[in-house]
């Protein structure tokens, strides 16, 4: 190899450890780049966040220093409304609004004004509660009507406490706390049972709303 090829591959070799390096220190300037702004999305993300927790949280500060339940517990001063899907005639505090749900097998929902669906599509809900009837023709008992369900809801009287309750002739199951969640009456129509159920966050049952659920199917009517 003569002088001149000599001279040519070593500024070849040269110039392609100076372009590998070049390329190798932009790749790791792209990567800093890259790390920056995920850490600037996280950060933001968690920001956002946290001020959406916050607005929740003074929402339902304000609607618990704002409406005062007490007032609904008056049967007096209840609303009439009557379900042809549910088969059912029930009175309900005159504040709170029906709402027929989505789904064509449910029945409707009572919505106490301390329910507080936010913006970020997040519910956060103290008094939601779910009137539903399920077909009976068979005229079985509550606990085998269940086990014909495929919710698993026949599991219920091995897993919670329950007891046998009589509402106004109806026979019925009363399940006071199901984890911790929702407290249901079940009563027995003529070919027919209903579900009277409130949810509630975790642990964090009320009482007035309770008392208005015991209301409620104390006063409802078969259609």
């Amino acid at each position: 190899m003569n002088k001149k090829s000599i001279v040519f591959l070593s500024i070849f070799l040269a110039t392609a450890v100076l372009i590998a390096g070049g390329v190798l220190w932009y790749s790791g300037e792209v990567k800093k780049e890259a790390e920056m702004v995920q850490k600037q999305a996280e950060e933001q993300q968690k920001k956002m966040e946290e001020e959406q927790k916050k607005q929740e949280e003074d929402l339902v500060s304000n609607q618990e220093e704002k409406y005062d339940l007490l007032k609904d517990l008056d049967v007096n001063t209840w609303k009439t409304y009557e379900s042809k899907k549910v088969g059912v005639k029930i009175k309900y505090p005159e504040d709170w609004e029906i709402v027929e749900l989505e789904n064509e097998k449910a029945g409707f929902a009572l919505r106490s004004p301390k329910y507080i669906p936010t913006k970020s599509g997040i519910v956060i809900y103290d008094g939601e509660i779910y009137v539903d009837g399920h077909a009976n023709p068979k005229q079985l008992s509550i606990e085998n009507l269940f086990n014909t369900f495929d919710d698993g809801s026949g599991l219920l009287f091995s897993r919670y406490e329950h007891e046998d309750i009589v509402i106004n002739r109806w026979k019925g199951v009363y399940f006071p706390n199901i984890d911790d969640e929702e407290e249901s009456y079940n009563i027995l129509g003529d070919k027919q049972m209903f579900s009277f159920d409130y949810e509630y966050q975790k642990n964090e049952k009320i009482s007035e709303i309770s008392q208005i659920l015991k209301k409620i199917v104390e006063n409802f009517e078969p259609l």
